[in-house]
């Protein structure tokens, strides 16, 4: 019998045992998580140190950033942005991003579209893996026209102290470091081509952008190897009039796309300063809720391990101790325990604040309308569409220029404008 007894003692003492531990392990580690990033630190901006001849110089295409997955219920994780500053920052990374490349004097024309675009020299695309206002994680890859990708990486960036009060628009965000180091990894390896490989993926964007303006009248011109890389084939002559037709076409596609541009930065414009404020918020609330946090748990850890304690202490005795002892343990044990709740629920109402400020700050970022060659455009959810019903546009005036067949259907705005010419 007594033999049982002990059994059951030392079954008891490590159930508690493990009982205690998991509790606490779970409280420690609740909330922790790590992201497989590349941690960017003070980095400057690289610079041309001379003008970049203009047949090497090459144009840069960012597409809007995909926000980032969201669970389910397209609720962030507690501690990151809510989804609709996601899907404002979607749009103001791109813009901040050509800013930081303009201002290096290496690039050609830096565009922001809604879409990949075919023809576009370099293209940059993105996606937010993690945003509050201390830490920014980005995935980006660059890839040139020829189909060859540059660089997938993935950067993240800490705030540092005071980095909200040296900030200027269009020139300085507080995570400048991370947009120079993506900055600085395409001079990287644009500094290892040679002027021969520049100027042929200029010369496969124009063949591309033909391609998809006049399949059937340019479809001789391109090949693409097993990995997927565009071969320049043959060249068109260098006077062939429908050759001139598309490039002088796609100078107004430059147009359009300068007037999006154009939308994204008055956009940008707009969003600077709420987008700020609620950063600086965010990272003052998010500093409130760790401290609180952390109180809160230490005393239900106190708490839990007090009751445990008491019963463990009881089991090992055989029910043979002062029950006033064991009451008082289970007692102070509990009362930690509610301390740490009333402090959670105290942490709660920050959460709730900052769900309020995202919910503010979602008011201030409403779609903008703009007029596109006479016709009103709405870059919000549609902006693709637009983007595409645009290129449609451009084949349906190449084939009212040539007689060539439309391969797609044409929209309204294209039927007029054949009708007018």
């Amino acid at each position: 019998m007594r033999i049982v007894v002990g059994r059951r003692r030392r079954q008891s003492a490590q159930f508690m045992g493990a009982v205690c531990g998991a509790l606490v392990s779970g409280l420690l580690l609740a909330g922790c998580g790590g992201l497989p990033t590349q941690n960017v630190k003070s980095t400057p901006a690289i610079y041309a140190q001379e003008r970049i001849p203009e047949e090497v110089l090459l144009d840069v295409d960012i597409e809007v950033f995909d926000p980032g997955a969201q669970n389910s219920e397209d609720e962030p994780p507690e501690d990151d942005a809510q989804p609709q500053i996601r899907k404002a920052e979607a749009h103001y990374i791109p813009v901040h991003l050509k800013h930081t490349l303009q201002l290096t004097g290496q690039w050609g024309a830096v565009r922001v579209t809604p879409e990949k675009s075919r023809g576009a020299e370099i293209s940059l695309s993105g996606t937010i893996v993690r945003s509050n206002g201390e830490e920014l994680v980005v995935e980006v890859e660059a890839r040139d026209v020829t189909g060859v990708s540059w660089f997938r990486k993935r950067y993240r960036a800490e705030i540092k102290q005071g980095a909200y009060a040296d900030v200027q628009k269009g020139y300085r965000d507080p995570y400048q470091d991370l947009y120079n180091a993506i900055g600085n990894d395409l001079v990287a390896y644009r500094e290892q081509l040679r002027p021969s490989q520049l100027r042929r993926i200029r010369t496969v964007a124009k063949l591309r952008f033909a391609a998809e303006l006049a399949p059937e009248a340019f479809s001789g011109y391109l090949s693409t190897s097993d990995d997927g890389v565009y071969q320049v084939d043959r060249l068109p002559a260098a006077r062939d009039p429908m050759m001139q037709r598309v490039l002088r076409l796609r100078e107004r596609d430059f147009m359009f796309a300068d007037t999006v541009t154009e939308h994204y930065a008055r956009y940008y414009d707009d969003l600077w300063e709420p987008y700020l404020s609620w950063r600086r918020s965010y990272l003052e609330e998010a500093n409130a809720k760790r401290e609180i946090q952390g109180k809160a748990r230490t005393r239900t850890l106190l708490g839990i391990a007090s009751i445990l304690g008491a019963i463990a202490y009881e089991l090992a005795a055989g029910g043979n101790t002062s029950s006033t002892a064991t009451n008082v343990m289970v007692l102070g044990g509990a009362l930690a325990i509610k301390s740490g709740i009333d402090i959670g629920k105290e942490a709660q109402i920050h959460a709730d604040a900052i769900r309020e400020l995202g919910q503010s700050f979602g008011a201030d970022v409403a779609p903008i309308v703009m007029d596109v060659e006479g016709r009103v455009v709405t870059l919000s959810g549609s902006a693709e569409q637009q983007y595409s019903d645009w290129r449609r546009l451009l084949r349906a005036i190449f084939a009212s220029e040539t007689g060539l067949p439309v391969s797609a259907e044409v929209p309204p705005a294209a039927e007029e404008m054949q009708q007018d010419q």
